[in-house]
């Protein structure tokens, strides 16, 4: 299945992805909504699940990010290479 990622909720006042806790999205072949935090999101993507945000008429996969310190999250990746597509989102 793959989801558009449609809004994203931040845990604070920095807009950075690593700030996101929550995400909105639609399904593609269904069209059904829904939310999930990060930690669901960032497991369903590890376990083949495509998730991307629209920029114009391209999709731009969402790929997960492990840091050094802190907790696994989502960043945009294009062809072109990493893209902030994702803190363009509305915020919810």
């Amino acid at each position: 299945m793959s989801i558009e990622i449609t809004h994203v909720r931040y845990g604070g006042e920095h807009r950075m992805e690593g700030e996101i806790i929550g995400y909105r999205w639609r399904g593609i072949a269904t069209g059904t909504r829904g939310e999930n935090d990060t930690p669901t999101l960032v497991d369903w993507v590890d376990n083949g699940g495509n998730a991307f945000v629209a920029a114009g008429t391209q999709q731009v996969r969402l790929k997960v990010i492990r840091p050094h310190t802190g907790s696994a999250y989502l960043h945009a990746h294009g062809d072109e290479g990493w893209t902030n597509d994702l803190l363009k989102l509305p915020f919810y």
